[in-house]
């Protein structure tokens, strides 16, 4: 069973797959809610402009289409590159500030288990008898990993989960811990070297997926925005 305190903190990733917890997110930044509302009156002061200087000259259409866009279009592209901004943060923030340091819990809470002990595989063992006591660590350390990761990656958004590769990557981790072990480094310096690399690891799978966002579309979309207005007044 998964410990009380882990449930806990996977119960917690809940609130990032809220679409209201998203918008909410992108809404915490200053500079977003800024572009957006400048993008909005922006657009609404062009729609005016439009309409005052008689620039819709091309029939009912081309003063229609124009004005659905400075009143409609833009505003709603605003609004939806918002939803995508604070989508990002929320991912980003829920990958720093939950998901890395539960994993660097999961792999604590085994770190003992079958870090420890070093009495089995012996020399005093047949080479067969060590095989069998390293087949039956590997089928514990499986069940292991798949009981402690399989509620972290039911909670985690698809586009993350399909990308981690928790099993093999703690699996490997805690082989090389042991390889460690037994050069005598001492215990501290094996587990910070364990969680750097699981770390490390975990940055390389979600390398392009998973980083702080950019208001960079904002000032895209207001260039189009400008450049249309522009555009369509000449």
């Amino acid at each position: 069973m998964m410990p009380e305190d882990l449930q806990e903190e996977l119960n917690q990733l809940e609130k990032y797959n809220s679409p209201m917890a998203i918008f909410k997110k992108a809404l915490s930044s200053f500079k977003i809610v800024l572009l957006i509302v400048l993008g909005v009156l922006a657009n609404w002061i062009l729609a005016l402009i439009f309409v005052v200087s008689g620039a819709g000259g091309n029939g009912v259409l081309g003063a229609i289409i124009p004005l659905v866009l400075f009143i409609v279009a833009f505003p709603a592209i605003y609004l939806i590159l918002a939803f995508l901004y604070g989508k990002g943060l929320v991912v980003w923030e829920a990958y720093n500030s939950a998901i890395k340091p539960l994993i660097g819990r999961i792999l604590g809470s085994i770190f003992n288990r079958f870090v420890s002990d070093e009495s089995t595989g012996s020399g005093r063992n047949s080479l067969q008898e060590q095989q069998q006591i390293k087949d039956e660590e590997d089928a514990l350390l499986n069940a292991e990993m798949e009981e402690k990761t399989k509620g972290l990656m039911d909670k985690l958004p698809e586009f993350i989960s399909s990308r981690l590769h928790l099993v093999t990557t703690i699996k490997e981790i805690v082989r090389n811990i042991k390889l460690q072990k037994r050069s005598g480094l001492a215990a501290d310096q094996i587990k910070s070297k364990a969680m750097s690399m699981l770390f490390e690891a975990l940055d390389r799978q979600l390398d392009g997926i998973v980083s702080p966002p950019s208001a960079l579309p904002f000032y895209i979309a207001l260039g189009i925005n400008l450049a249309f207005f522009v555009y369509i007044t000449l």
